[in-house]
């Protein structure tokens, strides 16, 4: 069984209140990853064709100057963007995947912190 403390959960949000929390961050991430499941099919648009697609920086993950470098204002999503073509490759899904996984992580956090606030306050 599942402590409160290895599912994050405070001590004090034990028993039932933890088990409601759990399921309505569940909830919200099912639902947010429901509702963005859809792009994952999607193809590259826009800007994504200059930001990722024609740019040469992002195809060696070992050349970390070029990624940082080639759009100062952006340089840890360069790095994400390089480390996702090196995963997943050139295509738009391993792209949209990733982006669909980390939007449910923070709607989970969300959730928590949340659900967090209303306890402090009650």
């Amino acid at each position: 069984m599942q402590t409160a403390v290895a599912a994050n959960i405070p001590a004090h949000m034990a028993g039932a209140s933890a088990r409601r929390a759990r399921l309505v961050c569940a909830l919200a991430v099912a639902l947010a990853g429901a509702v963005y499941l859809n792009a994952l099919d999607n193809p590259f648009i826009y800007d994504d064709h200059r930001l990722i697609v024609d740019n040469p920086a992002l195809r060696d993950l070992s050349d970390l100057r070029a990624i940082l470098w080639r759009d100062i204002a952006r340089p840890v999503v360069n790095l994400t963007y390089a480390t996702d073509l090196a995963a997943w490759g050139p295509g738009p899904f391993g792209l949209h995947l990733t982006n669909v996984v980390l939007h449910m992580i923070n709607v989970a956090l969300v959730a928590l912190v949340a659900w967090r606030l209303a306890e402090d306050m009650a």
